[in-house]
């Protein structure tokens, strides 16, 4: 990841995002186009942290 702040926006010079299964395979690869990818700050914290309370709710569920 490769990225700088303007005017209150990440903007990403570089972002490749890839997983492997438990098997080793790569399932998932996304490659964005330079410099065109941006995300406001604000809306960046906020999906964090709306992801964090899916994750701990997903746990709670299974815990529960």
């Amino acid at each position: 990841m490769n990225l700088y702040l303007q005017n209150g926006f990440v903007i990403f010079k570089e972002l490749e995002i890839s997983n492997r299964n438990l098997l080793g395979m790569n399932d998932l690869s996304v490659k964005v186009a330079p410099f065109n990818n941006r995300i406001g700050i604000d809306h960046l914290m906020w999906t964090i942290t709306e992801a964090a309370q899916r994750r701990r709710a997903r746990n709670n569920k299974k815990g529960g």
